[in-house]
């Protein structure tokens, strides 16, 4: 997709077929580009997989921390919220490539530009989930700039996301 704007209030994209067709393989990625707004201040997500009903499956989220810098974080039922990067500077597009592995490894690789126009890149430590807890399912949902809660969206992402892909690897 090409650039999107997030308010942080009621903005999303669905895209219920994509959670099919990701469960089809036993592996995929999810990469994108992504720009947090300085104003986001509760946890917001990026992009997020559901069941049918709403229920939690896996998502990308990201706030931004005490004195400006912005935390991106992982999330699903099994795992509860796992920190992946911290201390991430303000007004930044990020690179993330988020995988999971047919081994149930989550791994995940960051890239951006820091202000001394130096590339920086950083891999989180790999971990291990509960496949049936985080694996998208046929018939679940996706959506970019927010996540469900049963029926009732919430945690909305103010900022922008570009080139998003989802591979099935």
């Amino acid at each position: 997709c090409d650039d999107l704007s997030f308010d942080g209030q009621d903005d999303q994209v669905a895209v219920d077929g994509l959670s099919s067709k990701a469960a089809e393989s036993d592996q995929f990625a999810v990469s994108a580009w992504l720009l947090p707004a300085d104003s986001l201040t509760n946890w917001g997500t990026v992009w997020s997989f559901h069941d049918a009903a709403g229920g939690d499956k896996m998502m990308l989220r990201t706030r931004r921390e005490a004195g400006g810098t912005f935390t991106l974080a992982y999330f699903d039922s099994a795992t509860g919220n796992r920190n992946l990067f911290s201390g991430l500077p303000s007004a930044t597009w990020f690179h993330l490539v988020l995988s999971m592995g047919a081994d149930n490894m989550i791994s995940a690789q960051l890239g951006y530009q820091n202000s001394s126009a130096a590339d920086v890149f950083s891999a989180a430590t790999p971990f291990s989930t509960l496949r049936s807890a985080a694996f998208p399912v046929i018939g679940g949902r996706f959506a970019l700039g927010q996540e469900w809660d049963g029926n009732i969206p919430s945690e909305f992402f103010q900022g922008d996301i570009d080139e998003l892909r989802v591979l099935r690897t």
